[in-house]
C-alpha cells in the first residue's frame, strides 16, 4: 500500500470519528438553546441550594427544556450516587415516557461552575467517549435536558457532548 492511500484512509477514519462520534449521535442540536447553568435556574425561577424550592428543596419540571452549555469538565466521573438514583427515580414519575429513557443514565460527570463543582447526569453511551476525550478535563459543550432541582442541586441530564478546543 502506498503512503498516499494510507494517509487518505486515515483521514477518512478521522472525519468519520469526529462527525459520527457516539457522543453526538442522534440528537437534533437545533433543539438545544445556548445557556449557562445559572441562566437556566434563573429562567425557571428555581434557587439551587435554597430552601425556597418546592417540597424539601426539590422542584422537578417536565422534560421539555433543552440547553447547550459550555462547561469546564474536571475529568472526574463516578457511578450515580444514591442521592442521584433517587433524583432519577423521582423525575421518572413526572412523565410516562421517562423510565425507559432514564435507564441509560448510569454515571455523573463533574464540571466546575464559578469555582464550584456541579455533577451532571451522564448516559452510559457517553462514558467511553468522555473518558477517551476528556479524562484529564477541559472545555466541553454539553447538550442537556434540565429536570429541575433536587436537594438544592441542578438536575441536568446530558444527551451528548462535544470537546472544545
Amino acid at each position: 500500500m502506498n503512503i498516499h492511500l494510507l494517509v487518505m484512509r486515515i483521514g477518512i477514519l478521522v472525519i468519520l470519528a469526529v462527525n459520527w462520534s457516539p457522543a453526538l449521535s442522534q440528537i437534533d442540536r437545533s433543539a438545544y438553546r445556548d445557556s449557562t447553568i445559572d441562566e437556566v435556574i434563573a429562567e425557571h425561577s428555581l434557587k439551587a441550594g435554597s430552601s425556597a424550592t418546592v417540597g424539601k428543596n426539590i422542584a422537578l419540571i417536565a422534560p421539555e427544556y433543552k440547553y447547550r452549555l459550555r462547561l469546564r469538565a474536571t475529568g472526574h466521573m463516578r457511578k450515580l450516587t444514591p442521592d442521584m438514583v433517587d433524583a432519577v427515580s423521582a423525575w421518572s414519575r413526572t412523565n410516562p415516557d421517562l423510565p425507559a429513557f432514564l435507564k441509560e443514565y448510569t454515571h455523573e460527570v463533574e464540571v466546575v461552575v464559578e469555582d464550584k463543582p456541579v455533577w451532571l447526569i451522564w448516559q452510559r453511551s457517553l462514558v467511553a467517549p468522555f473518558r477517551a476525550e476528556r479524562s484529564s478535563g477541559g472545555d466541553i459543550d454539553v447538550y442537556a435536558i434540565f429536570a429541575g432541582v433536587y436537594h438544592g442541586k441542578p438536575l441536568l441530564f446530558a444527551t451528548a457532548f462535544e470537546s472544545v478546543g
